[in-house]
């Protein structure tokens, strides 16, 4: 069964990056896959561009599906919702509910943004498209720590 955490954000730039970092940081120290999913090309560009920002030393390896070289980093950045087959962890940053394969048995960590009364009705329909899932677990938390996300 998947596991689905929402977290509630208040402050977007801030906590994206933030969930992004942590998340990755984490993922990664756990030699765990990643994927995070986004809504198109543009935000997958952001989403590149804040994870090679970091600090000299702090670099998380990562590609963007589309440019090929995905395959060779434990974190992949893919437009759309639909989570690999061999992703533990996934960070949906998309405005629909993920997808995941028959059996899949990750996490999904999603945000319930409350910055605009839009990014809210988003956040509503993907947790009820997740409570109608009969493989899904969903949980709220206030805030994510990545380190209790159960991935081994």
């Amino acid at each position: 069964m998947a596991r689905v955490i929402f977290a509630r954000v208040k402050e977007e730039k801030s906590a994206l990056h933030r969930w992004l970092l942590e998340g990755a940081e984490e993922v990664c120290r756990r030699r765990s896959r990643l994927v995070i999913l986004v809504r198109d090309s543009a935000m997958a560009a952001r989403v590149d561009e804040q994870l090679w920002s970091e600090d000299e030393g702090a670099f998380l390896p990562h590609g963007v599906e589309s440019t090929g070289l995905s395959g060779l980093t434990s974190v992949l950045i893919r437009v759309g919702v639909e989570i690999p087959a061999g992703a533990e962890v996934a960070i949906n940053l998309s405005d629909k509910a993920a997808e995941w394969p028959t059996g899949w048995s990750g996490t999904v960590c999603d945000l319930i943004w409350m910055v605009s009364t839009q990014q809210t009705l988003e956040g509503r329909a993907k947790w009820v498209s997740y409570k109608a899932r009969p493989d899904a677990a969903v949980e709220v938390k206030q805030d994510l720590d990545f380190s209790l996300i159960g991935v081994e």
